[in-house]
């Protein structure tokens, strides 16, 4: 079997496609190595800073190996970030994606908007960034994620990607119950 990973946190992509080549799966990852820690990868997606030639060289260089990422049986999202360009780009890259190959699957390995939602209501679980003992807490890194995923065109195309995927892959209890409400047809843990 043919299969393509994007994107990368915490090496989970890169130990994922070692684990299926020992099953003789032909895998290949694409992704920025996860920043700074710069994980292993076949492809590189990077982008060195946000500097407008930085951005444009990483844009370039990005759409060129999309172009070439075709015939996949499964093609598997890291989140809907799954590359560092912006969210207008990734809609793009993940419609290309979808039409090019057989199958294509988002993953629930991190911050996106459902499971940002479910810590925000502090109903379903005891504790989360978001609550602690039923108290909320007011750290500023949530702020920024709140900006990043509710509301926005993120959000947006977490939606999409979450609708239109064949199907939701969740590595932690927390990402299953964020989507489970809502894609318990499609959804695994």
């Amino acid at each position: 079997m043919r299969i393509l990973l994007i994107g990368e946190y915490s090496r989970l992509h890169q130990t994922l496609a070692e684990g299926l080549q020992t099953m003789g799966h032909d895998v290949t990852v694409a992704s920025d190595g996860d920043g700074f820690k710069n994980y292993k990868r076949d492809i590189d997606l990077s982008r060195k800073s946000s500097s407008l030639y930085d951005t444009f060289v990483s844009l370039s260089s990005t759409i060129k190996s999309f172009a070439d990422f075709k015939g996949f049986d499964v093609v598997q999202l890291i989140n809907p970030a799954f590359t560092p360009q912006n969210v207008r780009v990734n809609s793009y890259l993940y419609n290309k994606l979808n039409k090019n190959n057989e199958k294509v699957f988002l993953g629930a390995f991190g911050d996106d908007s459902y499971w940002l939602r479910m810590c925000m209501d502090g109903l379903l679980l005891r504790y989360s960034e978001f609550y602690i003992n039923g108290t909320p807490t007011d750290l500023s890194y949530n702020k920024r994620l709140v900006t990043k995923w509710i509301d926005s065109g993120l959000e947006h195309l977490n939606r999409k990607i979450a609708v239109t995927s064949h199907g939701i892959i969740a590595c932690l209890y927390e990402y299953y119950k964020a989507y489970e409400s809502d894609f318990l047809q499609k959804l695994v843990y």
